[in-house]
């Protein structure tokens, strides 16, 4: 992801302490600093679709411009579109990554500059922004295999390039990547104002996996933490098959029906269609029992956990399959307030922890 290795010497500094970033396979959540009067970190988010463009963005009177970032990624600097309307540029073929290798791609790297773009604009592009503390995540399946090649991707200089031409260089100094879940562990205790104590398992159902991370007070048990491959995309994508095999391979049908199912619709329309979504829980049901069986198995006995934190924008679906399927699992848990941006806050208060800690090596340990 860098693109230079060298700071121009005569640029306008700004500098921002501390960034995070969450390229989940969904969407793409930023935090655009504190606003220390509300006492809330600000955020923004975009979904976690790219598509390759060689065209030209047009603006016509009287029509609303388009929120999209063309970006060069790569040696080749090949050039992907990113941002919130994103759709409106793409050609409907293209298909949300799910791969384990999917953080080393470029659609992944397009993202994190469309990210960076965000935070840039935030701060009015200044010639350079320099990033002191930039905090990253990772699903717990793959932080082990990519975390190191991830912090070396991110940190350096990236090039931006405005709507109108204006060029702006990232300097991001030093990266912390962590797993998924932790974020919202920490988000939600500090937010309480209470230290993590207990047996406390997260489950993170995401777009492209569900994470479980499993605590004892500020100790993680890696052995009994993961991830599952399959989440709340094979959800949809399963809905959308049911309802029309082709619909499948349609990212705008797969989104209206995600939207339906996480906001326990009543019903939900593509194109002059109405769809109740009485009809698809089972296959909701059915899509989320093989990753929840899986987590169940890596955890083993779930007695002695007091506590269940359930994050992610499909947890209340999850929450709904628990109390169906295993009550009694559900009457442990509680429902994160600020599902969406929960994990890219916790991020943030990371990357405040290790700004204000000097050579702290585990974040958990000061939550």
């Amino acid at each position: 992801m860098n693109t230079s290795s060298q700071q121009p010497n005569h640029l306008a500094v700004t500098t921002a302490k501390v960034r995070a970033v969450d390229v989940g396979y969904f969407n793409t959540k930023i935090t655009l600093g504190r606003n220390e009067s509300a006492g809330l970190i600000e955020t923004q988010i975009f979904p976690s679709m790219t598509t390759r463009f060689n065209g030209t963005l047009l603006d016509s009177p009287g029509m609303s411009a388009l929120d999209i970032y063309i970006v060069d990624v790569g040696e080749s600097k090949t050039r992907f579109a990113v941002g919130k309307d994103v759709g409106f540029v793409m050609t409907g073929k293209e298909k949300r990554l799910t791969s384990e290798h999917y953080c080393t791609s470029m659609e992944y790297s397009a993202l994190f500059k469309g990210a960076l773009h965000e935070i840039a604009k935030a701060e009015g592009y200044p010639p350079l922004l320099i990033i002191e503390k930039l905090v990253l995540g990772l699903p717990l399946n793959t932080y082990q295999t990519f975390h190191n090649k991830l912090v070396a991707n991110a940190k350096g200089f990236h090039s931006l390039k405005t709507k109108d031409g204006k060029d702006c260089l990232v300097k991001v100094i030093d990266v912390h990547v962590i797993v998924q879940p932790q974020g919202a562990l920490i988000n939600c205790s500090m937010k309480l104002n209470q230290p993590i104590q207990g047996w406390q398992l997260v489950l993170d159902p995401g777009g492209g996996t569900l994470d479980w991370f499993l605590t004892k007070g500020n100790v993680p048990s890696w052995s009994r933490s993961g991830a599952y491959p399959k989440s709340m995309l094979s959800c949809s994508t399963d809905v959308a098959r049911k309802l029309n095999p082709k619909w499948q391979h349609q990212p705008e049908i797969i989104e209206i029906i995600d939207k339906a199912i996480c906001d326990h619709a009543a019903s939900f329309k593509i194109g002059p269609d109405i769809f109740s979504t009485n009809n698809i829980w089972n296959t909701v049901d059915a899509a989320f029992e093989e990753p929840f069986n899986a987590m169940l198995e890596s955890i083993g006995e779930t007695d002695v956990i007091e506590k269940i934190l359930v994050t992610g924008g499909a947890g209340k679906v999850l929450h709904r399959h628990m109390l169906k399927f295993h009550p009694e699992l559900a009457r442990k848990v509680v429902m994160d307030d600020d599902p969406v941006f929960s994990n890219v806050r916790g991020f943030h208060m990371i990357g405040e922890m290790f700004a204000s800690h000097a050579g702290v090596q585990n974040a958990t340990a000061i939550a």
